[in-house]
């Protein structure tokens, strides 16, 4: 994963929230005018029938091509809403993967010498550390934060410093 991928993810998803937000605003403009010729026609007396059944089918076929904009609008509007739970989909495995790729500890012992280790989290390493001190860094790397992420070490000539 880079920096290409996640601004593209980001672009995605702005342009999945922007169609949606305009599938949005035709589907209420649609059923808006809908409703005005509807009472439009009410008020004129353009509908008449026998009971409430006869007076709907009349009146559905005086405005059929406001009700088929409605529901062409209506489809349009589902798909805007797919297209965004995709993009969202999609940012959410990225952030899952990096997540995955950032948290992975790996603990070696020295090749050279028993006695000391080497901790590395994503791309810090500690290296040259004692029992007590791996323990200690492995702690510290793995413990969680409010947000679920835990804390990552900086590290210079493999002394343990703590960010601030």
């Amino acid at each position: 994963m880079n920096q290409d991928e996640i601004a593209e993810a980001y672009e995605d998803l702005l342009a999945a929230r922007l169609a949606l937000y305009v599938a949005q605003r035709q589907h209420t403009h649609a059923q808006q005018v809908a409703a005005w010729q509807k009472w439009q026609a009410i008020s004129e007396g353009k509908i008449t029938g026998k009971n409430e059944a006869e007076r709907e089918a009349n009146l559905k076929m005086l405005l059929l091509p406001q009700y088929e904009e409605v529901e062409a609008c209506e489809a349009a509007l589902d798909g805007a809403r797919c297209d965004w739970d995709m993009a969202q989909l999609e940012l959410a495995a990225l952030r899952a993967t990096h997540a995955r790729t950032d948290t992975t500890l790996r603990i070696d012992k020295s090749a050279t010498t028993s006695n000391f280790y080497t901790v590395q989290m994503g791309d810090n390493v500690a290296e040259g550390l004692t029992w007590d001190e791996m323990l200690g860094q492995v702690a510290y790397m793995s413990c969680p934060k409010g947000d679920g992420w835990g804390p990552v070490g900086y590290f210079a000539n493999s002394a343990l410093s703590v960010p601030a």
